[in-house]
């Protein structure tokens, strides 16, 4: 999470506010009723990491407070809002459907690096991109069965 300032736990008002957080126990919330409370009504609040990490009820009430001047979400809980959903008929919100990583280079290093990948696979070497390297462990018992 960044912020001009810093976070609101630093005793200063932050300007605007992004955040990117991973989705855990500690960050669920993490943007709460203090934390609006703590920005100016000048602010501007950035999300492109989780929809859990925003109280959204929270979020619609400082927007219709004007406590906030803004918000641009790319990511809400649930992932795709229902079209009645409060924070869709804010005015100062712009919301994304969960792209805000699109851009022709960022297309292009999927593209470039799901190749890879297969590539990869089909060669017998280990995915660079893994996220479960402890399945290698497993895969070499069992061959050696």
């Amino acid at each position: 999470m960044s912020g001009e300032g810093g976070c609101h736990r630093s005793g200063r008002k932050p300007a605007r506010s992004t955040l990117q957080v991973p989705a855990t126990a500690e960050t669920e919330r993490l943007v709460d009723e203090r934390f609006l409370g703590a920005m100016r009504p000048d602010a501007y609040l950035i999300n492109t990491s989780r929809g859990t990490v925003i109280d959204q009820d929270a979020l619609v009430a400082a927007l219709r407070g004007r406590r906030l001047a803004g918000a641009g979400l790319d990511v809400f809980v649930p992932e795709r809002l229902e079209p009645g959903h409060p924070l869709l008929a804010e005015p100062h919100l712009l919301a994304t459907p969960h792209v805000a990583f699109y851009s022709e280079e960022s297309v292009a290093e999927l593209a470039t690096r799901a190749a890879r990948n297969v590539a990869d696979v089909l060669s017998g070497r280990r995915v660079a991109d893994t996220v479960n390297p402890q399945v290698y462990e497993v895969h070499k018992e069992e061959r050696r069965v």
